[in-house]
């Protein structure tokens, strides 16, 4: 996200300070209640957090769910660039605050896979997916790490969803 478009050269410097820092500022300003918001309600849920998509019930997802398409829809003026819709920036932005609700997904995975530009439909699609896999094996999809380090359900599905794809297929 850093190499081309709106965050090109935004990184840390050796000394600690941020380059580019504003366009951070800009999107905090922009989101940042909304998204604290949303981290307040994953801890105070009493749910588990490496599972709290699927425990949330039907209501309760769709409410998170529009709420999260509304922040990305708030962050596309941001992450939109000559060839770019802002799509990828804003789902990988959202992914790394919400890591166990938002799916980053790329361009190839936008257009051909999901084929929408609601966050919203691909985090629903994703939990459903989810359900479907964990009821037909028995297992949890959270707990194929063996190396039980904190996973979440949005980063196994993406790598599940990255392996599936066709080989030679590449995402931006």
């Amino acid at each position: 996200m850093t190499r081309a478009g709106p965050f090109k050269g935004v990184k840390i410097a050796e000394n600690g300070n941020v380059n580019g820092k504003q366009i951070l500022f800009d999107c905090w300003n922009q989101i940042g209640d909304g998204l604290l918001e949303i981290r307040k309600s994953v801890s105070n849920s009493g749910y588990s957090r490496d599972r709290y998509l699927l425990e949330l019930n039907k209501p309760e997802r769709e409410r998170l769910l529009v709420e999260i398409w509304l922040i990305a829809k708030r962050l596309l003026p941001f992450t939109m660039g000559k060839t770019s819709y802002g799509l990828v920036g804003a789902s990988k932005i959202l992914f790394a605050v919400l890591p166990e609700i938002v799916l980053p997904v790329d361009n190839n995975q936008w257009l051909k896979l999901f084929k929408t530009v609601d966050i919203g439909d691909v985090i629903n699609r994703m939990a459903i997916d989810i359900q479907e896999w964990e009821n037909s094996t028995q297992h949890r999809f959270n707990e194929m790490d063996h190396s039980r380090m904190l996973i979440t359900l949005p980063s196994v599905y993406n790598v599940m969803a990255m392996d599936a794809r066709p080989k030679g297929a590449r995402g931006s």
